[in-house]
């Protein structure tokens, strides 16, 4: 299966990786996992029961399951992998490990949780289990820097190559315990799996129509519709599993509430509430959506993508601060953020210009078109932008959870 996707995958190490992480998914097991219709469901556990109203979770795992490299998979890796990632606070489910108080291992295939409340969502439906072999001992700096380059997971494949932005090759492990021809309760037939990253949406369509990919991720409407006909080539429209967002540095000194960390490059301004209100009264999402998607979405009011069935928990429209500019000019007028110089931007108490940097991806074409039409809705109000700067993934990537130096994407 090829796979051609301009979104990047950043890493092998599924730590420190912020990529999504479909690919690691492909070659570490995880407790538990989404069914198709994106319900939790056993996986690498075949057992889970709740206690202490639902603050301890406990979970009977596999036997047998082997890494890649032939040593067993135990309840000590689990144990080692989710303490990780409590300890750590690494991955892209760190967060959902915040009520994670302890782990026990008291045999090789049991595991016991101890959450301080009962969690939102099970972290282990994410955060893939690592070898303590592997991964035990490193210091937080050392997992950092770790490449990972053998990758060695006990899910249905395995790592052939990587090549950093290019291309990431894996194989079919044939003696994964999910096969379905292994008494498993999957199917398959996918040898190998190779995922090709592309510079953009229209290089994705043209290699698609030159039979160099498979597959492609969801593309932008218009990407989409010049690929409707095509000869050999099935364009499907389903729900998708995006959420576009706002991005707005709120990165603060957790020593001093209220000042902006002493590592970020932001605009402190920004971690005024009343700013970040005020843009949103400001954007017009229904606009972006029309403009953007061709009207194939829906403007979002939480944080929940449309294909899951919890995207039925929108907030009423009444009750949106969204596509009021008049709302914003008067809530920053109330607040003291006035034009004083008589310049069209608007100034704080202290006398600094709102004026923020606003980058947008370039992994797919629609991020920097919806920056093109936020950028005059927020000047609209007397908010400065500087930009679009569009920039590719991996170096926004690293702008923002590297270097904290930017102010909105």
């Amino acid at each position: 299966l090829r796979y051609g996707a301009s979104e990047i995958f950043d890493t092998p190490n599924p730590v420190v990786s912020v990529s999504i992480p479909a690919m690691h998914w492909l070659v570490y097991d995880r407790l538990m996992e989404f069914d198709d219709d994106l319900v939790p469901r056993l996986s690498l556990a075949t057992a889970r029961r709740t206690s202490n109203g639902g603050k301890t979770i406990t979970y009977t795992l596999r036997e047998g399951v082997k890494f890649h490299d032939g040593s067993d998979l135990t309840a000590e890796d689990v144990k080692f992998s989710l303490e990780l990632y409590k300890d750590t606070g690494l991955s892209l489910f760190a967060s959902f490990f915040g009520p994670l108080e302890t782990v026990e291992a008291p045999n090789s295939t049991t595991v016991v949780a101890h959450f301080s409340g009962t969690p939102t969502l099970d972290p282990t439906v994410g955060a893939v289990i690592v070898p303590k072999s592997v991964f035990g001992g490193m210091s937080r700096e050392d997992i950092e820097q770790f490449g990972n380059e053998q990758m060695i997971g006990s899910g249905p494949f395995e790592l052939v190559s990587f090549v950093q932005d290019n291309r990431l090759e894996l194989k079919r492990n044939q003696d994964w315990w999910g096969w379905a021809v292994n008494g498993g309760p999957k199917d398959g037939t996918f040898e190998s799996v190779i995922k090709v990253q592309m510079a953009n949406e229209e290089t994705i369509a043209n290699q698609l129509r030159a039979n160099e990919i498979d597959v492609t991720p969801d593309l932008s409407t218009d990407i989409w519709e010049g690929l409707v006909g095509e000869p050999n080539i099935k364009a499907v429209e389903y729900p998708a599993l995006i959420l576009d967002h706002f991005g707005i540095n709120c990165y603060e000194d957790p020593d001093n509430p209220g000042q902006p960390h002493p590592n970020s490059g932001g605009n402190p301004l920004l971690l005024d509430q009343v700013v970040r209100e005020a843009m949103s009264w400001a954007i017009d999402r229904q606009r972006l959506v029309d403009l953007v998607l061709g009207g194939r979405g829906l403007k979002g009011s939480v944080v929940i993508m449309p294909a899951l069935a919890a995207a039925q928990l929108q907030v009423p429209d009444s009750q949106q601060a969204d596509a009021n500019p008049d709302r914003a000019r008067q809530l920053l007028e109330e607040n003291g953020y006035i034009d004083r110089d008589g310049d069209g931007v608007r100034e704080s108490p202290d006398g600094e210009k709102l004026s923020f940097r606003l980058f947008a991806s370039t992994v797919a074409d629609r991020l920097p078109r919806y920056a093109e039409l936020i950028k005059p809705m927020l000047e609209d109000v007397g908010i400065e932008i500087e930009g679009p700067i569009a920039e590719d993934d991996p170096t926004l990537i690293n702008r923002v959870f590297a270097e904290a130096d930017w102010d909105m994407f």
